[in-house]
């Protein structure tokens, strides 16, 4: 890769430190399962112990903060920028010292929710930054980074967690974002940012600038719904964000050791399966680094959602007739599941920055995070629930039909934007408006 990409490079993965931590603190919910239920004993002295109920309201309270903050993102990024925006999201993520100060459920609660907070932040902030400070030849590849960032972060908890204790793994998080403040802080701001304050240079040489128009248009939540081409985009964006929730990732990761079976293997248990699950979608994101931006958006979503559809229904087949004998092939396609899970995983934040001119990119940001954050929201509060007092079969056939309507949300509505400029998505998204959907589709095959 040439040279001249190597700042937006940089810059692009110590953004997506702020994810990392978001994959962090998710996982954390995993391995506190055993530590803190009231099923097990109180190994490490922790001094309180959570009911399933209370479980379900820790894993989903970082999801309530996640729901409450992209709004506030919007404001903060076009009143101090992106850069410190995202600086700012990550003192959220210190606020859990609270936990290791006072362990009990409340402080318990109040932590997962600042870093839900924090989370929420990143997620509106980083596609934006990353989108307009990269070429247009390596956007969605650097905007892909976000994700892969959080399954670092997940996986890093799920391996390191259990060697250590609770308390341990606490501290060590908390320390984290002082290391992001320190290394992001020397990071440039986004090139529109400095436009908008009359900033003339940047670092950066190779960018999408703001076109004069749409600095002139300014920014508000109300264009997103009164320009036709710009309700078409939230549209998708927004859909294809809370499919990509509500298709079960999060609980799948979160209440693997409860949800999982048995075997006759001693490396395939439940107590793994999370793990299971990262390993084979960080190795599906590596495998397909630069999918995106060969395969295109829309055929990589598409082929991604009808084959984790796929997977998902013959998991719940298993729970329909399970045996013992035959629990192995859940695992086998659990890794079937992380290996193709890279496009629904990717693909929403790659549009996020692409389909919305930049004057509203941040109000488009904030309303898919919290279309995220609500898909989350649903499937961590009732997953347990669902596995404890129903068919577990029931909870894979609901994720494996949201994942069905994602494919054929996909073919029918979103358009391909590989190697495009922001101008050529914005005529685009105008020349669908006037078209038929079977035209539609036959134009951006």
């Amino acid at each position: 890769m040439s040279n001249n990409y190597a700042p937006q490079i940089i810059a692009a993965n110590l953004a997506c430190l702020t994810t990392l931590l978001g994959g962090c603190w998710i996982s954390w919910a995993s391995v506190s399962l055993n530590k803190l239920s009231d099923t097990e004993p109180d190994l490490e002295q922790i001094g309180f112990r959570l009911s399933k109920y209370e479980i379900s309201w820790m894993t989903c309270l970082l999801d309530f903060g996640n729901f409450s903050s992209p709004i506030l993102a919007c404001v903060l990024m076009d009143k101090i920028g992106r850069k410190y925006a995202l600086l700012l999201s990550s003192v959220f993520y210190c606020v859990p010292t609270l936990f290791l100060i006072y362990p009990d459920v409340m402080s318990l609660y109040i932590s997962r929710f600042s870093v839900g907070f924090a989370k929420g932040m990143a997620f509106t902030i980083l596609p934006l930054y990353i989108s307009e400070v990269s070429d247009s030849r390596i956007r969605g590849t650097l905007v892909a980074l976000g994700s892969s960032q959080m399954y670092v972060g997940l996986l890093l908890v799920l391996f390191i967690g259990p060697l250590i204790s609770l308390k341990a793994l606490s501290i060590s998080l908390c320390a984290l974002p002082y290391i992001f403040m320190a290394l992001f802080s020397f990071m440039p701001e986004s090139p529109y940012h400095l436009a908008i304050l009359g900033g003339t240079t940047w670092r950066f040489e190779s960018i999408v600038r703001k076109s004069k128009a749409d600095m002139e248009e300014g920014s508000s939540f109300t264009q997103l719904f009164t320009n036709p081409a710009n309700r078409k985009a939230l549209f998708i964006v927004l859909v294809i964000s809370f499919f990509q929730r509500l298709g079960g990732i999060t609980s799948l990761i979160v209440f693997g050791p409860k949800t999982f079976p048995e075997t006759n293997i001693s490396l395939l248990n439940p107590a793994h399966s999370s793990i299971i699950v990262m390993l084979s979608i960080i190795a599906g994101s590596v495998i397909q680094f630069r999918l995106s931006d060969v395969m295109g958006r829309r055929a990589l979503l598409g082929f991604s959602s009808i084959t984790v559809s796929i997977v998902l229904l013959l998991i719940s087949i298993y729970f329909i007739f399970p045996s013992m004998d035959y629990s192995y092939l859940v695992y086998v396609l659990i890794v079937m599941y992380g290996f193709s899970y890279n496009g629904i995983g990717a693909v929403p934040f790659i549009l996020l920055g692409e389909l919305f001119p930049m004057n509203i990119r941040c109000q488009s940001s904030s309303v898919a995070a919290v279309a995220m954050a609500a898909g989350s929201f649903i499937t961590n509060k009732f997953h347990l629930l669902l596995v404890t007092y129903t068919n577990t079969c029931v909870i894979f056939l609901f994720y494996s039909f949201i994942n069905l309507l994602t494919f054929l949300f996909t073919m029918k509505y979103v358009f391909e934007t590989k190697c495009k400029t922001f101008e050529e998505i914005q005529e685009l998204l105008q020349k669908s408006l006037k078209s038929s959907p079977k035209n539609c589709r036959t134009r951006h095959k």
